[in-house]
């Protein structure tokens, strides 16, 4: 089950937790030398650990452990080679001290060709999602052979890159990427040149006056959305452009409270099924609100089987309308009515009531969170589930009284589970849950001890309310 919450996490000295680090795209040498401040060849001499905070003990599960913030690698280098701007003879360049925060991992005695960029308080920096790297072979390493053959280059640019188009899988449940060839790329600029895609969907121009264009495939009709990139080029250098196509389908509409009056700030999802399984439903792909007129619009949408509908992931928080429902105001899925684009498919002018909401009230529920020995739980997390969004717990506003009791509001008549957790509990004592409670007025204050095991929690639910 996936939670709405938020996450604090520590790192163990030495021992990395958080997700690897991700860089969108590296640029080629040709483009990110010339936009490089410092690059250089040499040779690793020292490696400095500077933590960010002392490091300190603590007692986890009985055990005493030292905690230690990420910090900043300090790479101590013998220069070999200026490229481009003056390392001097020796440097010393910063790195996060953490793979996951795109730390590079420097190897004392090694050599690197390093990019580094100048923070304002003149420390030199550099990362993974610079080309910096290892050199194996320096005759051979592309990187150095680009470099060493600026002297004799022409004085033109490039511009090149790839044109692709997405489109979903079936088979997966996710999406798919092909080339899309026989594409025609135009660039405008200090000149105008076309070139089109090859059976891999790659372009390239070269040979550029240097200056500022703009780069804009012609697709052709129903792939879409329209698109252009502008990209400078500096003499015997480059730009890479990528361009995702997608067909050009829509969906568009207008949704309606139950007295026909427009439905603004609704949160809207179109969500793709399988069609030859009507109860396949699977990854969500489109999201919108509609303003105060109740317009929605979805654009690009692919070709397929979709539903519509409101809050269908989650409730909505601080809106007027709570409940799940589907096109065209149906309360059940099983309900919905399915839309089908073709092609490049067009469907315009839906219209969508939503079902009158139930009448009901909110009321306030009294909730304390306790350790098995009765003390209170400072700063616990407060959360709820209800069978509508069967995957997901979140969060609600809650407010603290000076003797420990939180107050949230609950539907009136309508069942929902309560949770807890505790993030500074050492692991001990980590969550409390499920406890059903249906709101009514007058009902008894709510006490939930923490006592269940890491994640156990979450894993069940109560779908029937309890006894009275």
């Amino acid at each position: 089950m996936r939670r709405i919450t938020s996450f604090l996490f520590f790192l163990l000295c030495s021992v990395q937790t958080a997700e690897p680090c991700s860089c969108s795209i590296t640029n080629p040498v040709c483009s990110a030398y010339w936009d490089t401040q410092l690059v250089f060849r040499g040779l690793v001499t020292d490696i400095t650990f500077v933590p960010d905070e002392p490091p300190r003990q603590v007692t986890l599960n009985g055990r005493v452990a030292t905690l230690s913030g990420a910090g900043t690698i300090e790479a101590h280098f013998r220069v070999i080679e200026n490229f481009r701007g003056d390392a001097g003879s020796e440097t010393t360049i910063r790195t996060p001290s953490q793979g996951p925060a795109c730390g590079v991992t420097f190897q004392r005695g090694t050599e690197y060709l390093v990019y580094s960029y100048q923070e304002t308080n003149g420390e030199w920096w550099t990362g993974k999602c610079t080309r910096t790297h290892e050199i194996i072979n320096a005759e051979k390493d592309d990187d150095l052979v680009w470099i060493r053959g600026l002297k004799t280059a022409p004085r033109g640019g490039t511009i090149f890159g790839t044109v692709t188009q997405v489109s979903p899988d079936y088979e997966i449940n996710a999406y798919k990427t092909e080339p899309l060839p026989g594409i025609t790329v135009r660039v405008q600029g200090p000149e105008t040149r076309r070139a089109k895609t090859d059976s891999e969907g790659k372009f390239s121009m070269t040979g550029l006056a240097i200056g500022k264009y703009e780069v804009s495939p012609e697709y052709a009709d129903g792939i879409g959305p329209p698109a252009q990139e502008t990209v400078s080029v500096p003499g015997k250098g480059c730009a890479e452009v990528q361009f995702s196509a997608q067909t050009d389908g829509a969906v568009d509409g207008k949704i309606f409270n139950a007295d026909l009056t427009p439905a603004g700030g609704q949160y809207i999802r179109l969500k793709r099924i399988e069609e030859s399984k009507t109860s396949g439903w699977t990854q969500d792909l489109y999201l919108a609100t509609s303003d105060s007129n109740g317009h929605f619009h979805f654009e690009p949408v692919q070709p397929g089987s979709y539903v519509l509908g409101v809050n269908i992931d989650f409730p909505a928080h601080g809106g007027s309308f709570h409940q799940k429902n589907f096109y065209p105001g149906k309360a059940l899925k099983e309900e919905a009515e399915i839309i089908h684009i073709v092609g490049a498919q067009h469907i315009n002018g839906l219209r969508y009531v939503l079902p009158p909401e139930p009448e009901r009230k909110n009321l306030p529920v009294k909730v304390k969170v306790e350790l098995p020995n009765g003390a209170p739980v400072p700063n616990p997390s407060i959360e709820l589930w209800n069978s509508q969004w069967p995957e997901y717990s979140w969060g609600p506003d809650a407010k603290k009284d000076a003797d420990g009791w939180y107050t949230i509001e609950l539907p009136e008549g309508e069942l929902y589970n309560l949770f807890a957790r505790f993030d500074d509990a050492g692991g001990q004592y980590p969550c409390a849950g499920p406890k059903a409670v249906v709101a009514s007025e007058n009902m008894q204050p709510v006490v939930l001890v923490l006592t269940g095991s890491q994640g156990r929690c979450f894993d069940k639910h109560i779908t029937e309310p309890p006894q009275r």
